[in-house]
């Protein structure tokens, strides 16, 4: 035996250390929490909560494969993959069928707060079957538990971790770290479709291309959809839902429920069609394959309009 701690803060002191052994050379650690002088791969542990009870590691299976070098491989192949959030507290990659989350600058109370990390499917029905009635997966995690198959290291001043992600697809992605009584430290929902489209358009755009709408949302027309994009976005550009109305240049293009209103309704939240990358908020809309005369877009909340403009596309 490696270490032990305490089982349980309650009871009368001498229950509270009737088990406490120490050895700087055994093959197995049993913990209540996670140290990383002690790593190796975890045989047994108990959760109630998401909250770690008791943890039981083999620390020989752990030596010499978990060293800088290994550290290192995982960190540079995060930083030359896809970048699903940057600029954040964490830099959040997507690998192949894992995330891996890096922090540079990292100290160990940064590793502190719990993740989560919420996966919504392209179909609902490839959930668990205890997840489909709220369909989403939770595969909420803490830095330094690695019951999830993942990685976690503190390498050259670098903190990361790497989480398997399942085999179906997925198509939001929500993610962040939170603490129980002060609420979110960071996060927010990134639509995986979206985010490769606008990673394609980011480098159109450097290209002078110019928008269709300039206001509080830059709107260009991209290979037959709107990108809405907004530099350095704060929370209420997040929160505010999206208007977006189409009108035709012939009525009888729309559908069956909307001829009478004359106008195509395609609002929609950020989160649902965007999310936020390199400190920008952007969304992604297919534009339907009829002639568009008009289009309306623009942000509200609960107090009115943000921002809105009207654009005759027929003139353009």
């Amino acid at each position: 035996m490696a270490e032990s701690s305490h089982f349980s803060n309650g009871g009368s002191a001498e229950d509270r250390h009737r088990l406490f052994l120490w050895s700087e050379d055994g093959e197995f650690t049993i913990s209540d929490t996670y140290r990383p002088e002690f790593e190796g791969d975890e045989i047994y542990s108990l959760k109630i909560y998401n909250n770690m009870i008791v943890s039981v590691r083999h620390l020989l299976s752990g030596r010499d494969v978990r060293g800088d070098d290994f550290r290192s491989q995982i960190y540079l192949d995060a930083i030359s993959s896809e970048g699903l959030i940057i600029d954040s507290d964490w830099d959040v990659y997507l690998m192949d069928r894992q995330l891996v989350y890096v922090r540079e600058s990292c100290s160990v109370g940064d590793t502190d707060a719990g993740f989560f990390l919420h996966l919504y499917p392209a179909d609902v029905s490839d959930l668990p079957e205890e997840r489909k009635q709220f369909g989403f997966d939770n595969l909420d995690f803490g830095f330094h538990f690695l019951s999830d198959g993942g990685d976690a290291g503190i390498w050259d001043g670098k903190c990361f971790r790497s989480v398997d992600l399942p085999e179906y697809t997925i198509e939001r992605v929500s993610t962040g770290q939170h603490v129980s009584r002060e609420g979110q430290v960071w996060g927010g929902i990134w639509n995986l479709n979206a985010a490769d489209v606008y990673d394609v358009f980011r480098e159109s755009r450097k290209s002078s291309v110019q928008p269709l709408i300039s206001s509080v949302f830059d709107v260009y027309v991209h290979e037959g959809k709107l990108v809405y994009v907004k530099e350095r976005c704060v929370a209420d550009d997040r929160d505010a839902r999206f208007f977006l109305h189409l009108i035709p240049a012939d009525v009888l293009d729309l559908p069956e429920e909307r001829k009478e209103s004359g106008f195509d309704n395609l609002d929609f939240d950020l989160w649902d069609r965007g999310g936020e990358s390199y400190g920008e908020c952007f969304a992604v809309v297919d534009l339907p394959a009829y002639e568009i005369a008009e289009i309306s877009t623009g942000q509200y909340t609960s107090d009115g309009l943000v921002w809105g403009e009207k654009i005759d596309v027929g003139s353009r």
